[in-house]
């Protein structure tokens, strides 16, 4: 009976060298010291690695990043303005491809007409991107943010807050303004919060504002 054969690599150095390296499975033979590009592939499926083309390629083109790492790739290189084409360059893929990747991690495109579109500048209430809303929070005109409203703006205090962390807030998070001045946007007077600690944290400033006899709205 045949002796089994052993790898002698771990999965991260089979995966430079069928994915990243692009190795074919009769080169990876030989490094690997068998004789059958068969057993080859059975040993990279044993380690979890597809050796399905399209799948290489895909993972090829991350350059040895994870999701996590790639999607906040994209997402950087797309905020500082890249195209779809120049972010392609980067990977060695087409703009096609890279779109399905903004598809597959649900990254916020601009849309095809938006660049055509009137300059808001033109319009007579434009003050540089920025407006009050009738609540109090300032606005910033942001068309390419995953989380802009319908006219195309975030809230001032979400971004500041964001360029802050180096991360989108999540649903789930809340910003909360320290001094209770909603345009009040400096960074040492917000708080990122989760929507239940927000919850907690006004409870307690309306028991505490009772106990004093103030009226906080």
């Amino acid at each position: 009976m045949p002796k089994k054969y052993v790898c002698p690599f771990t999965k991260e150095e089979l995966e430079k060298l069928y994915i990243t390296d692009g190795r074919t499975l009769e080169e990876l033979c030989e490094v690997m010291g068998i004789k059958s590009p068969i057993t080859a592939r059975k040993v990279l499926h044993s380690f979890g690695i597809s050796t399905n083309n399209n799948q290489r390629l895909a993972d090829k083109s991350k350059h040895g990043m994870n999701d996590e790492e790639f999607k906040a790739f994209l997402e950087r290189e797309y905020s500082n303005g890249a195209s779809m084409g120049e972010i392609g360059l980067k990977l060695g893929i087409t703009p096609s491809g890279v779109r399905k990747y903004f598809v597959k991690y649900n990254i916020g495109r601009r849309g095809n007409t938006e660049f055509l579109e009137s300059s808001p500048n033109k319009n007579p209430n434009w003050r540089g991107g920025r407006r009050m809303t009738s609540e109090g929070y300032i606005e910033v005109y942001c068309p390419d943010h995953p989380n802009a409203n319908r006219r195309k703006c975030v809230y001032e205090h979400q971004l500041v807050v964001e360029q802050y962390i180096g991360r989108y807030i999540k649903p789930g998070e809340v910003v909360h303004h320290l001094d209770g001045n909603k345009s009040n946007n400096d960074i040492s007077n917000l708080l990122l919060l989760t929507n239940s600690d927000h919850i907690k944290l006004h409870a307690i400033l309306k028991r505490s504002d009772k106990l004093m006899g103030r009226n906080r709205k």
